[in-house]
């Protein structure tokens, strides 16, 4: 049921990103994908259920988000698994009717002759593209409005690995957001245990500080990601480059590695719980910076590819996601506060410091990519 449910979860986790690439303009991209991830942050830190992060809900072993906490300490952990199929069979019918394909694929051009008798000319003009009524609209089959083949197009995430610019983003984008991963999963042993003694609601509690600092890091993050991009052009001569979407990881980095020596410290010395959740909030706050900065890159430096870039990206994530969660609570166990969040400190700066390179060599690197034969195939 797992692996149905990780099936059921990647249309959404790719699909939206992929969305935002083809109805926005450069300058838009950023503000609305932090929209979406404002919905994706709250998911993390008000939602449901078990150890794989899904969109809007998270799954806890033993519930320590905000509203599970509450569900599973009443009415118990299965009920976590029925409320949210509730609302999904709520959403099925919302999607059929407000969410049409956004994907455009232009249509053979219809012509039609016309004499006209005061010239004596002969003119050919081209037909207007008639508009698709609501009916035609909500049609579940269309016909075939793309001539890729299936499978190529099911395996194109697969190559993609080899272009600099969508790995790079992939292990960033991953390791940031194996962070709310790390923290989700340890929140619970670290909370319940002596100093803090904190019951399951209660800890799902402390989560609601942190939705407030995700709702204000993704909107802040979104348009800054807008702004800087705007400011460096004005300032390059009119020219765009994506790299400059890349300044976001400057924050990013920066509030992120604090955040976690001060989280593990402070637990380690016993600190008090404002003091951790205050590290946390950080932490929180830093994520959507970098979530902005790498699916923004992707899409200005491959749009063609960028549905299937964001598939491999999720891929990478996933990977990383789970084999953390099989063994982050025995390493907590074994080692402490101190010693896991120094370490995945030191491995978050190192991860980030790709950024300079990619800053300074990316343009070098998509010149190639275009000028490969290789990846031309792609």
């Amino acid at each position: 049921m797992r692996v149905i449910q990780g099936f059921s979860a990647a249309p959404l986790e790719t699909l939206i990103s992929a969305t935002v690439s083809e109805l926005f303009f450069v300058h838009e991209k950023g503000k609305m994908l932090s929209i979406w991830n404002l919905f994706v942050m709250g998911g993390v830190k008000l939602g449901c259920v078990t150890t794989y992060r899904l969109p809007l809900f998270i799954v806890l072993t033993k519930g320590s988000q905000l509203i599970a906490s509450f569900i599973i300490q009443n009415l118990g952990f299965k009920f976590t698994f029925g409320i949210c199929a509730l609302i999904y069979a709520g959403i099925i019918p919302l999607i059929y009717y407000f969410v049409p394909e956004t994907v455009y694929f232009a249509p053979a051009t219809k012509t039609e002759v016309i004499f006209d008798k005061s010239s004596l000319r002969v003119y050919e003009i081209i037909l207007p593209e008639p508009k698709k009524t609501r009916s035609e609209h909500r049609k579940i089959f269309q016909g075939r409005v793309s001539h890729a083949g299936f499978w190529r197009t099911a395996f194109k995430p697969v190559p993609l690995i080899t272009f600099p610019a969508v790995i790079y983003a992939a292990f960033t984008y991953s390791f940031y957001a194996a962070g709310l991963t790390l923290i989700a999963l340890l929140q619970d042993a670290i909370f319940s245990a002596p100093p803090y003694n904190l019951t399951s609601s209660q800890i799902g509690l402390t989560n609601l500080p942190l939705f407030g600092v995700g709702l204000c890091g993704t909107l802040i993050s979104g348009y800054c990601a807008d702004f800087v991009v705007q400011f460096m052009t004005k300032h390059n001569n009119g020219v765009y480059e994506p790299e400059f979407r890349l300044v976001l990881m400057l924050v990013a980095v920066s509030l992120s590695s604090v955040a976690y020596v001060g989280f593990g410290f402070s637990v380690s010395a016993g600190a008090s719980i404002y003091v951790a959740i205050g590290f946390l909030g950080v932490q929180t706050f830093a994520v959507p910076f970098a979530t902005s900065a790498m699916f923004t890159y992707v899409m200005d430096c491959h749009s063609i590819h960028a549905a299937q870039a964001f598939v491999t990206m999720n891929f990478v994530k996933a990977v990383l996601s789970l084999v953390m969660s099989n063994f982050v609570n025995g390493w907590f166990e074994e080692s402490g506060a101190k010693s896991v969040f120094l370490t995945v400190a030191i491995a978050n700066l190192g991860v980030s410091a790709f950024s300079l390179p990619i800053y300074i060599f990316g343009k070098r690197l998509r010149s190639k990519i275009a000028r490969s034969s290789f990846h031309m195939k792609f």
